[in-house]
């Protein structure tokens, strides 16, 4: 079933046309499909394939087979040429390699919808007939982006990969990273509004399972976005305490 567009989706996409808009369009684009759901971004930028059955099956040795899967035992081995030792998949981490497989699947054919929401007809009859949705990206990136473009289009990547390590680095490292990314963007005369850049900064946190609990520590006021200071400040404060707690 295909995914609601959202209404800020209408609002905030233009819809591309071509090479005309492909800076403004690739743009907006990036950054709403990202507030979205990430996982649709890492898909058109190539980072995220589908789930290998190695990722989730737990392969164990079998030396003897006993009565209960004897005949299963026998097919297998006749099936690899008879080898004496085999590894055979747990069900269950079988069955979570298939949900694994159907989740992503899933999203492929989201992130596509969503692509072809934000394109005029030229454009969506230039992906006509391409399933996938990186390779559909690739295609409009081909086709209307320039040379031009694609600093712009490697600042943005840079910055939305920004990822909080956790106890893997410093909050004080963290924040550098983020600014400086933020700084690439900038350095090609795009404005990021402080809304986008404060939820940017939440976002690369909570891309980490264990420090999403830090976005409700950050200290916002939402009628002021204008003292992003004081966010990386009660960030790296809250932080600190918290590993220093820890140790």
């Amino acid at each position: 079933m295909a995914p609601t567009v959202p209404n800020y989706v209408a609002f905030n996409v233009p819809v591309l046309k071509g090479s005309s808009n492909w800076n403004e369009w690739h743009e907006k684009f990036l950054r709403v499909t990202c507030a979205i759901n990430p996982l649709y971004w890492d898909i058109f930028a190539g980072k995220l394939g589908p789930p290998k059955n190695t990722d989730f099956l737990n392969m164990h040795h079998r030396r003897a087979a006993t009565k209960d899967d004897s005949a299963m035992h026998l097919s297998i081995q006749e099936a690899l040429g008879q080898v004496p030792e085999i590894q055979v998949p747990d069900k269950e981490v079988c069955m979570q390699y298939d949900a694994a497989l159907q989740q992503w699947s899933r999203s492929v054919s989201e992130a596509r919808e969503y692509l072809l929401f934000a394109l005029d007809r030229q454009p969506g009859l230039t992906i006509q007939g391409i399933s996938d949705a990186r390779e559909a990206y690739l295609e409009l990136e081909k086709a209307y982006s320039s040379l031009h473009a694609q600093p712009l289009v490697y600042a943005w990547q840079e910055w939305l990969d920004i990822r909080y390590q956790g106890t893997q680095e410093s909050p004080e490292g963290f924040v550098s990273r983020f600014k400086k990314a933020l700084q690439g963007i900038k350095a090609q005369e795009i404005q990021v509004s402080l809304g986008v850049e404060i939820a940017q900064f939440q976002a690369a946190i909570m891309q980490n399972p264990e420090c999403q609990h830090l976005v409700n520590t950050l200290r916002i006021d939402p009628q002021n976005f204008g003292d992003t200071d004081s966010v990386y400040a009660s960030f790296i404060q809250e932080q600190t305490q918290e590993l220093t707690l820890s140790m």
